[in-house]
């Protein structure tokens, strides 16, 4: 899904950012899938299980971040 989206963005000049539970792709792989940036919820909650467990507010939390500084 994401593949068909960044595709899509590309042809109109839009880049793709992504907020995911988890991040695996490094820098060079997510450029090659044609997505700019990419953070996880994981990573801003400080572990699987708070993400897990408090999802919605980390999203949340997450977002506001990236809109702010992206």
């Amino acid at each position: 899904m994401i593949s068909a989206l960044a595709a899509g963005a590309r042809s109109h000049q839009i880049p793709v950012l992504v907020l995911a539970g988890q991040v695996t792709l490094d820098e060079s792989a997510l450029k090659a899938a044609g997505i700019a940036v990419a953070f996880s919820i994981t990573d801003h909650a400080g572990s699987v299980h708070r993400a897990i467990e408090d999802a919605a507010n980390q999203l949340t939390g997450l977002a506001s971040e990236v809109a702010s500084t992206w």
